[in-house]
Formats: C-alpha cells, sequence, structure tokens
C-alpha cells in the first residue's frame, strides 16, 4: 500500500463482512499504512471518487458502470459471493482484483487470491495465520489441491 490511500468501506453494516473481526483488519491496515478510512455514509459516491482500495460485495462492484471512470481506485477486493466472470473481465485489467471468502458463519475472511483474465475464479489460497481443513463428504480429511 502506497500513501497516500484511501480505503473505502462500503459493507452493510450488517453483513458479517463488517462485523469487529473483519472491520478491525481493515482499520489496523488503514492505520499501519496512515491511509484514510472512509465508512458508508449517504455519499457513496463521492467516496468512491476518491478512494484508492475498495472492498465490497460483487453487487456492489456491478453498480460502478466502468472502472476507467475511477483512475485513483488501485485496489479491488470483492466477497461475500463467487465473483462473476464478466465483473472479473471488465475489472481486472484496471485494478489490482482480489476475491475473498470466508465462511459467514465465522465472520471472517479466510482465503484469497488476486484474479487475472487468464486464471478461473477460485476460493484462492489460505491466508496467513489460518488453519484450514478440507473435508469430504465423509468428514475425512482430503489432501490439498483435491478440491
Amino acid at each position: 500500500m502506497e500513501a497516500p490511500t484511501t480505503i473505502v468501506q462500503i459493507i452493510l453494516y450488517s453483513t458479517h463482512m463488517a462485523s469487529p473481526k473483519y472491520f478491525g483488519v481493515t482499520l489496523v491496515l488503514s492505520l499501519s499504512y496512515g491511509a484514510t478510512l472512509v465508512m458508508r455514509s449517504e455519499d457513496d459516491l463521492w467516496a468512491l471518487s476518491t478512494a484508492s482500495n475498495l472492498t465490497c460485495t460483487h453487487n456492489a462492484l456491478s453498480l460502478l458502470d466502468e472502472p476507467n471512470q475511477y483512475p485513483q481506485l488501485k485496489v479491488v477486493a470483492v466477497a461475500g459471493e463467487v465473483c462473476p466472470v464478466a465483473l472479473k473481465d471488465l475489472w481486472a485489467p484496471r485494478v489490482k482484483l482480489f476475491n475473498l471468502y470466508g465462511p459467514s458463519e465465522c465472520a471472517i475472511m479466510t482465503h484469497g487470491s488476486r484474479l487475472s483474465l487468464t486464471e478461473s475464479i477460485a476460493i484462492g489460497s489460505v491466508l496467513p495465520k489460518v488453519h484450514c481443513y478440507m473435508l469430504d463428504d465423509n468428514h475425512r480429511q482430503v489432501p490439498s489441491g483435491i478440491l
């Protein structure tokens, strides 16, 4: 992250992504780099015009018509649902686009990956300091890379 950076948090406060644990990560990240953190407000579009980093659902990102209208936007992280291929293809050439995943019952992000035009969309790799075990239909652990 480079200064000056403005991170816009437009996730609805009622969702798990706005939980204290996730918000705490966003807050610490912002403060650690001297960034400005803009919280959801009535004037979200104004905030987006100044943002360099954006975390949102793919539905919110799809409301932004054209990536070139946001030239200062450098990093976009989508989470909450699977990112549609068309949205990835629209945004990946213009910004560093990340797909984040986490089980909603845990209110955390556990996996992430940078999306590119040439690769399919996946939940990504386990994030640092996260332990993940994949189980088969019989609740037995499967080797890494199988699923």
